[in-house]
């Protein structure tokens, strides 16, 4: 199984309490919802049919309706080199106890500082090692954070100006902060995620 795959009951689990937010707020049907088995180990199980062919279609959309590159921006913040493989030479190893750079330099010769380098090579040292256990856990965990921090990015883009055109009240002011801080709090987390995932390929 993916660890895609693996993440899929939580992004599912995520967009349908997103939507019951959303839903409560602007008094929108959401009862449907009340009959889930959260339990599967590869997805959400829906009662009704229709119900389960939506939330999974419209799961695989926001996956996939957004480039790559625009998921970076959304995350880190930065337009060139946001990766954290092309800094984990000259900024992450530093700041990483773990990680003996003496090591590194012995089996890989001088490290680079060129951003592409950078992540070049670590890329090589993952591709090596992608099968232990704690790579693949926290490769895992990068991946779902940068899925729901995404998903969480574009609630703030669609549904809050939604909200707001539907219900302008106290509870659509405290929706709209909640889904600013829930982006902002994804976000932070998806970044700590990564630069976790991309230290632990090389603190062996």
């Amino acid at each position: 199984m993916s660890l895609k795959t693996k993440n899929l009951p939580s992004v599912t689990a995520f967009v349908v309490l997103n939507y019951i937010a959303f839903a409560f707020v602007n008094h929108l049907p959401w009862q449907f919802f009340k009959e889930v088995d959260y339990y599967s180990e590869s997805t959400l199980l829906f009662k009704n049919p229709l119900i389960a062919i939506g939330v999974h279609l419209g799961i695989l959309i926001l996956c996939f309706i957004i480039p790559t590159r625009l998921k970076y921006l959304i995350i880190f913040w930065r337009l060139k080199n946001p990766l954290p493989g092309t800094r984990v030479f000259t900024e992450l190893v530093a700041e990483d106890p773990r990680i003996d750079i003496k090591e590194l330099e012995n089996r890989y010769g001088k490290l680079p500082t060129d951003p592409k380098a950078q992540n070049a090579l670590w890329y090589k040292i993952y591709k090596e090692n992608e099968d232990e256990k704690i790579i693949n856990s926290s490769h895992g965990h990068w991946l779902l954070f940068r899925e729901i921090a995404v998903i969480s990015a574009i609630i703030v883009l669609l549904l809050v100006p939604i909200s707001l055109s539907i219900n302008v009240g106290k509870g659509s002011i405290i929706y709209v902060f909640s889904m600013m801080a829930q982006y902002l709090i994804l976000r932070q987390a998806a970044v700590n995620a990564a630069e976790r995932f991309t230290c632990n390929v090389l603190a062996r």
